[in-house]
């Protein structure tokens, strides 16, 4: 498998306000009332194909800098 899959999500804490009802007992009457709740909504998803043969590679290259370096020391 050449291709590795990254995902990254973000989610944000958003205010959304929602209605409930409730219901008054001394006067008997029920009425809507607008309350504000935090939610954690997801606001972007990106998806993207690494190629895996390129972090290989990548690593490699360091490695052998890293080498080159501490033979150049002795």
């Amino acid at each position: 498998m050449l291709f590795e899959k990254q995902r990254k999500v973000l989610q944000e804490r958003i205010t959304v306000k929602d209605v409930q009802t409730v219901h008054d007992v001394k006067s008997g009457l029920t009425k809507s009332v607008v309350v504000p709740i935090d939610k954690l909504v997801t606001t972007k998803v990106e998806e993207s194909d690494i190629r895996m043969i390129d972090n290989l590679l990548r690593l490699e290259e360091t490695l052998t800098r890293v080498q080159d370096k501490n033979l150049k020391k002795f």
